[in-house]
């Protein structure tokens, strides 16, 4: 009866451990205007080797989902690709594209180098396999003008 009573108290206990761990770990969504980290609304301001910048922004959400939009100069606007990306090391993300303007990169992976250097300022490095050549990307956090009480 002891014996009995102890392993359900051990199984017990170590439920709630394991449940109480897993739950702090969560984190609340992070809301877009609110974010200090890489999640948020970025606005593409400059392409190593390009002039011809195009009003590109970039939502990258807290589920880990993304998009990226064109404004074109004619006032258009469309979404450019989209899918999924997950953060594998400090400075590394993964995306996974579901869709893009170009069918060819639709269902592809593009492993990105990243550095916030300022909770405004973000840099993106990706592998131009065309030219063999790392392209850099400077990025702004779009500001948020809501005032909040």
């Amino acid at each position: 009866m002891k014996k009995t009573t102890l392993k359900l108290l051990v199984v017990a206990v170590a439920t709630i451990f394991v449940y109480s761990s897993f739950t702090t770990k969560q984190k609340e969504p992070q809301n877009l205007a609110e974010s200090k980290s890489l999640v948020g609304v970025w606005h593409q301001v400059e392409v190593q080797n390009n002039p011809a910048v195009y009003e590109n922004y970039k939502f990258i959400n807290s589920d880990g989902t993304f998009y990226s939009i064109i404004r074109c100069k004619n006032g258009t606007s469309s979404i450019t690709m989209y899918g999924n990306y997950k953060v594998i090391s400090k400075n590394t993300i993964v995306e996974k594209i579901k869709g893009h303007l170009y069918s060819s990169f639709s269902n592809t992976e593009s492993k990105l180098n990243y550095e916030l250097l300022d909770e405004n300022t973000l840099i993106i490095k990706y592998k131009n396999t065309k030219i063999n050549e790392w392209v850099s990307e400077t990025w702004k956090r779009v500001p948020t003008t809501i005032n909040q009480k």
